[in-house]
């Protein structure tokens, strides 16, 4: 992500990573870079997406398409037809890659990615568009890299199982939650009152009294909640950092978004590193993952919280734009 959008008298436009405008605010929305290129749309009222290069230049997509996600991710948009309302992918130079054939498209990951048919099931399909694997109910977002992640097979509250990036179910049991397969571990929640995590053949690692775990192993450490607090567990379920935040989740890098919730309900979170630690005095509401180092963050603009404010902080959680836009 070498630029960053910004906005300024409800248009938006590119800065560098010093504040220095590079792209005027000349659209009506335009999205982060990613694979050296952003979604912007001119025109709310029309709708309709177009493609900007890191140089300002701005390339057609192939077709009409509305917006369907925010971001490239390996080289693949999912976007929807604005006239079949068909979802699919175009690559970086605006040419359709998969035609415009399921109900929901969710974002690529390294192995492949989540699409629901017209006829309401989930599967996974590679990076030709080829359907793989079974049929679900749903599928849960894989992490960037995971090899496996969550699928619901059925309506009752344990019926979730884990299946691998071609979508083919993992071992025979059911769970009432399944994450993300991060580091060789899967995150899962075995009953309401057990959490712990299974391995990719699908055995039992750790299973131990909780209510709630991250949705990602990180740097050899999890999240996990207890007595209502969260800290940092090792893959022995030994705690690293003792239960006594309120938010503590995984960024990338081997940082997280720690903090407590005040009084009015509103988060109070800092950046922090594996060992418990703030990295700045810099507080959000908001934080979301590291991509090419920088991330996202949030603030209310005022008491009321009817304004939220936004900018980007590098991986020592220094703002790096001057003025927060919203």
């Amino acid at each position: 992500m070498c630029l960053l959008n910004f906005k300024h008298n409800e248009r938006y436009g590119y800065t560098n990573r010093s504040g220095e405008v590079v792209v005027d605010p000349i659209f009506d929305w335009a999205g982060e870079f990613a694979c050296g290129v952003a979604v912007v749309i001119k025109s709310r009222e029309s709708g309709v997406i177009s493609l900007l290069t890191e140089d300002g230049q701005e390339v057609q997509t192939e077709r009409d398409f509305a917006l369907l996600k925010y971001r490239f991710t390996y080289g693949r948009l999912a976007v929807k037809d604005a006239e079949t309302k068909g979802c699919g992918y175009i690559g970086t130079d605006g040419r359709v890659i998969i035609e415009p054939q399921f109900d929901r498209a969710g974002s690529f990951d390294s192995r492949g990615a989540s699409v629901r048919s017209p006829w309401r099931e989930f599967r996974r399909v590679n990076f030709e568009g080829k359907l793989q694997g079974g049929t679900f109910i749903h599928i849960l977002p894989f992490f960037a890299t995971s090899k496996a992640s969550g699928a619901k097979i059925g309506m009752t509250p344990i019926s979730y199982v884990p299946i691998d990036a071609t979508g083919h179910r993992i071992g025979l049991d059911v769970y009432r939650s399944v994450y993300n397969e991060n580091e060789g571990l899967i995150p899962v929640k075995f009953t309401h009152h057990e959490i712990g995590w299974i391995d990719l053949q699908a055995n039992e690692i750790q299973r131990f009294k909780g209510k709630e775990i991250a949705s990602r192993f990180q740097g050899g450490m999890i999240a996990a909640k207890a007595d209502n607090k969260w800290g940092l567990m090792d893959k022995d379920a030994h705690w690293r950092i003792e239960p006594r935040f309120d938010i503590l989740f995984p960024l990338g890098f081997d940082l997280y978004a720690a903090g407590q919730i005040r009084p009015d309900k509103v988060a109070n979170l800092k950046l922090t590193n594996a060992q418990g630690q703030f990295v700045s005095d810099e507080c959000f509401s908001e934080m979301f993952d590291f991509h090419d180092g920088v991330a996202l963050v949030t603030r209310f603009q005022d008491e009321d919280r009817k304004v939220v404010e936004n900018n980007y902080i590098d991986l020592r959680g220094n703002p790096l734009l001057p003025t927060w836009w919203s």
